[in-house]
């Protein structure tokens, strides 16, 4: 291509082929470099959607967080807190108390064959033993030795739940609320603590009968639905199977400072 100036203009000339003036070789050029499209075919602008600044929501202060009225864990507990229980020395053994609930009675042979079963399968679970029981209508009391806190926890757990299972079973039930609260839990540290807590648990029925103001029974009675292991008038250390061995010095020989545990006695009478 060369460039030819002639009168007033300038002309191009195209491959040697043809003569074109400046206007014409750029109508020639845009019509080669974009090719005719009609308005209906150009593709339309998109508008920029405009985003929508969102409204910021006011909590009410006197209603978010703090103490209001059914909030927080369920209150299921009526006589025992949820607070965390003391560290337990492997040394002392404990006085457990078990509520059931208001609808069911312990003391009927069915029932309390499906406790002792349950308290035998659970023997040494967790590092935790069962020395002496007393069952009663709506609660029981058991004496237990237990390696620590957390072998006491596991284990009353794990007996918690297979006297639920056997009870429910007993009764023909599928399933059903037994335990309606935590298992309350006294430490005793010295001889006399440990002396009186198993003449508690062994004349507990005693108890109940002189509250309820019925006749007591003759001294040398003892409660069919216990533990206890009479000889004469006093009970043996150790109770029969599945009742377990005494390990700790305060459970096996410390007690005896204070006398053997009488079959006549009444606990807090």
């Amino acid at each position: 291509m060369g460039l030819h100036r002639g009168a007033g203009h300038e002309k191009f000339a195209f491959q040697g082929w043809f003569l074109l003036d400046l206007e014409q070789y750029l109508r020639y050029s845009n019509s080669m470099a974009r090719p005719s499209v009609s308005l209906a075919q150009r593709p339309q602008k998109r508008r920029k959607r405009r985003r929508r600044r969102e409204a910021q929501l006011h909590l009410d202060r006197l209603r978010h967080g703090g103490r209001r009225e059914g909030a927080g864990r369920p209150k299921t507990s009526s006589h025992v807190g949820h607070d965390t229980r003391p560290a337990l020395p492997h040394y002392v053994p404990v006085h457990v108390t078990l509520r059931v609930d208001g609808r069911l009675r312990l003391r009927s042979a069915r029932l309390y064959r499906a406790v002792v079963r349950s308290i035998a399968r659970a023997q040494g679970r967790f590092g935790m033993h069962v020395l002496h029981w007393s069952v009663q209508h709506g609660h029981l009391h058991m004496l237990v030795e237990a390696t620590h806190r957390r072998s006491l926890s596991q284990g009353m757990q794990g007996l918690s739940i297979r006297m639920s299972k056997a009870l429910n079973k007993a009764l023909g039930h599928r399933r059903g609320t037994v335990f309606t609260d935590r298992y309350h839990v006294e430490q005793l540290r010295t001889p006399r603590q440990v002396r009186n807590a198993m003449a508690y648990v062994l004349n507990n029925r005693r108890r109940h009968l002189r509250k309820l103001g019925r006749p007591e029974p003759a001294p040398t009675w003892v409660d069919p639905f216990g533990s206890g292991d009479p000889v004469g008038v006093v009970f043996r250390a150790t109770g029969p199977p599945p009742c377990a061995e005494p390990r700790t010095w305060l459970a096996r020989t410390g007690w005896k400072r204070y006398g053997l545990v009488r079959t006549d006695e009444v606990p807090g009478g």
